[in-house]
């Protein structure tokens, strides 16, 4: 079996399973709202380097390797506002389809007041919020991004990368992303209005492209800081919506950055930005996946205390 094909189905081999039954222990003590839930975003990062030091042999800092570097300092600020500006345009889309998404004036401006971001005028405010949140709340909350994206873009991708074609490649990071969240969507997470079954396919098709936009980052940033600002990017947008959404019952088949809208908007975005990158050539200059020939054979939520948002659940992505 080819090493890199080795080496992945090891963190899949322990990443999954690992998330998994922590999610089981949620399940029976108190679902989503239990805080323990936050570490299953450290676990692909653990993985990565528990693998690194006792399986492997590999040093994780040599060289840059697997994107742990402050490289491309002009996509810190281009990424997450990028991923914020596509969420916010999800939502835009969804309320001209349904203009009940959004609360009231009067209500937005007093849950405003109440966050102390009301200064005469609900735009202004909520603006401050999204700056707030998109950016210093990314930035205050990039270790637990980190956690997942040293996991996913810098490792996992770019050995699919190598062993097939970049379509088939994305195509099983996406699968493998979003059913590492299969445990946390039966819980009601990004799909409460949705049957699970439904929920985690709706999760790999969002999985595709938001995987392609990430890698697309990581790629040209040659950081997972990048990457990961972008996916703090994502989930802040959808925490700060919560100051405009009448309630937390709308339907998230279609609506949201989750849903049917938000999926085909990442979709348009991602197939325009896979178009600019040369995959495999790309992925060459990969330091990460560059192993030597003894490596052994193989024989499984986020705090919302630097966040401003209302009272409502709001679900992480």
């Amino acid at each position: 079996m080819d090493s890199t094909k080795k080496q992945l189905l090891w963190f899949i081999g322990i990443c999954l399973p690992a998330t998994y039954i922590l999610g089981i222990y949620m399940l029976f003590n108190g679902g989503l709202a239990n805080p323990i839930g936050m570490l299953a975003m450290y676990i692909p990062a653990l993985t990565v380097i528990g693998l690194y030091i006792f399986k492997f042999k590999k040093p994780i800092f040599k060289k840059g390797d697997l994107g742990l570097n402050f490289k491309g300092l002009k996509y810190w600020i281009i990424a997450p506002l990028t991923l914020t500006g596509l969420s916010l345009l999800s939502y835009v889309v969804s309320y001209l389809f349904n203009p009940e998404l959004f609360d009231t004036v009067e209500n937005i401006r007093l849950a405003l007041e109440k966050q102390g971001f009301y200064w005469g005028n609900i735009y202004i405010g909520f603006l401050a919020i999204i700056l707030v949140n998109g950016l210093v709340g990314s930035f205050l909350n990039i270790p637990m991004f980190i956690g997942e994206e040293l996991g996913w873009r810098a490792f996992m991708v770019p050995r699919l990368l190598k062993l097939y074609k970049p379509q088939i490649a994305f195509l099983i990071g996406a699968a493998v992303w979003a059913i590492w969240h299969s445990v946390m969507i039966v819980m009601g997470l990004n799909y409460p209005s949705v049957h699970p079954v439904w929920g985690n396919l709706l999760m790999i098709a969002f999985c595709i492209p938001v995987g392609i936009i990430f890698q697309y980052f990581y790629v040209k940033s040659k950081s997972v800081v990048v990457a990961a600002l972008a996916h703090a990017g994502l989930n802040k947008s959808a925490m700060s919506m919560s100051f405009l959404l009448a309630d937390d019952s709308y339907d998230t088949l279609l609506y949201g950055p989750t849903g049917v809208i938000g999926i085909v908007i990442f979709s348009i975005v991602a197939f325009i930005l896979y178009r600019q990158v040369n995959w495999k050539k790309e992925n060459n200059n990969n330091t990460s996946i560059s192993y030597h020939k003894h490596v052994p054979a193989l024989n499984m939520q986020e705090s919302g205390n630097t966040s401003f948002q209302s009272n409502r659940n709001q679900s992480l992505i």
